[in-house]
């Protein structure tokens, strides 16, 4: 993975990006790397991370709330995860609540010197209300630096219609992912795309050579999906 060793994962809600922060913690950990996901999403009641610690391979620990406040709703935040910033033991993936709201739990973290080379990737999926136009995403991507008090290192790109993505919208959300990131001039550093979409258009990788291409398996669903 060509990444800093600490990755912080923000963006809007419904972006994907705890989607996209566990395809990381699984990529790095089958690459023969230790990874800790941190998972400091405490807005979302529902698509939390840290829900899928059991699936994940043992050398993915996942780190989140106080012990015995896992399923709290508190900023009760680990001293785990500041020992996991300061040491250089293992891949350190942050994945941060939705919207800027959620993104103000890196201040808890301000004086670590760490941070200061840390990846601050901001997932986009240009098919939600708040980041349906170039402007609604450069906007977002200000208050998510103002909020962390972090600037962003780059964007990854998630055109999503869930299962009704076809790749045609893939192609078109891209676009306009891409020219967002030029205007907010932070590098365009992958895009996710489900899986089994993708292996239907493998042609994607060699018309999007210069990006890295995330094969996103979703396994985060609302407790209603979960049970049908």
């Amino acid at each position: 993975m060509n990444a800093s060793r600490i990755i912080i994962i923000g963006g809007a809600y419904g972006s994907g990006k705890s989607e996209i922060a566990l395809h990381l913690a699984r990529q790095a950990a089958e690459s023969g790397e230790r990874v800790i996901l941190a998972d400091l999403d405490f807005v979302n009641p529902y698509f939390r991370s840290r829900e899928q610690a059991g699936n994940l391979p043992e050398t993915v620990e996942v780190i989140s709330t106080a012990r015995g406040y896992e399923t709290a709703d508190l900023p009760a935040i680990s001293g785990q995860v500041a020992a996991a910033i300061r040491l250089d033991q293992a891949r350190l993936i942050i994945d941060l609540g939705g919207d800027p709201v959620g993104a103000k739990v890196m201040r808890s973290f301000a004086g670590e010197a760490r941070l200061a080379a840390a990846d601050f990737w901001v997932v986009i999926n240009p098919f939600r209300p708040f980041t349906a136009a170039v402007k609604q995403i450069s906007e977002l991507v200000k208050a998510l630096t103002e909020a962390a008090g972090l600037p962003p290192t780059g964007i990854i790109a998630n055109p999503n219609l869930l299962g009704e993505t076809t790749i045609q919208q893939v192609y078109r959300g891209l676009a306009m992912v891409k020219e967002a990131a030029r205007i907010v001039n932070l590098p365009l550093v992958a895009l996710a795309v489900e899986s089994t979409l993708l292996a239907r258009h493998p042609d994607l990788k060699t018309c999007t050579p210069e990006l890295d291409i995330f094969p996103l398996r979703r396994q985060l669903l609302p407790p209603w999906h979960a049970e049908i």
